[in-house]
């Protein structure tokens, strides 16, 4: 594979879940495979990151799936597919919607780049060292945009490049890469960031 094919830290943030469920998987030893995001710019502000989202939700994940783009053989040669991962989330609480979706309760999917992948006896797992892939059971916000694909269609993916990435623990968020807004969301704590995004319209948010 391709390291510098695969790109972009999720743009969300951990809370931790009710009752994690344990994938099929988790038992078997994990062979990690870690490459370097292409990135993006990150965001210097919540607003600014807030307004790069298509939507911003709260949720579980429930279900993850392989979305890798295999090319086809050329003159004789063979290429490693693109390796992509859809996430099924199951939605909490939506701070900004797109055109009135999704609702709470909803499913949403969303692609990241890299995944797990089953090879029998062990389990490869292609991720951005700085920043774990997410696992079924998990409860997380999301600043996601919509992307038309270069291999077609549309998906939902992070919003951001890295730095807009931090784990969300007893009620505190820690960044889980550096960027400009890791010390001013560890300050706020999860309570003070909902709140913010609670009120995402008001035009105050722009500075935060």
């Amino acid at each position: 594979m391709n390291a510098t094919s695969l790109a972009l830290t999720c743009s969300l943030l951990l809370v931790p879940a009710s009752a994690p469920q344990v994938g099929p998987t988790q038992s078997k030893p994990i062979k990690e495979h870690p490459f370097f995001p292409d990135g993006g710019t990150p965001a210097n502000t919540l607003g600014e990151l807030v307004g790069r989202s298509v939507i911003v939700i709260q949720g579980v994940v429930e279900a993850e799936r392989p979305a890798d783009v295999v090319y086809p053989p050329r003159d004789g040669e063979t290429f490693d597919p693109y390796l992509r991962t859809a996430y099924s989330v199951r939605v909490r609480e939506v701070f900004k919607s797109d055109a009135g979706t999704p609702n709470r309760n909803d499913v949403i999917e969303f692609l990241q780049d890299g995944g797990r992948r089953d090879r029998g006896t062990f389990v490869d797992e292609y991720l951005d060292s700085g920043f774990p892939n997410p696992k079924i059971g998990e409860e997380y916000i999301l600043f996601l945009a919509k992307f038309s694909s270069k291999f077609g269609g549309t998906h939902y993916g992070p919003a951001t490049g890295p730095g807009s990435a931090f784990l969300v623990h007893d009620g505190q968020v820690t960044p889980r890469s550096k960027g400009p807004l890791s010390s001013s969301l560890v300050e706020k704590g999860l309570s003070g960031l909902q709140a913010l995004l609670r009120g995402k319209n008001v035009p105050h948010l722009a500075g935060q």
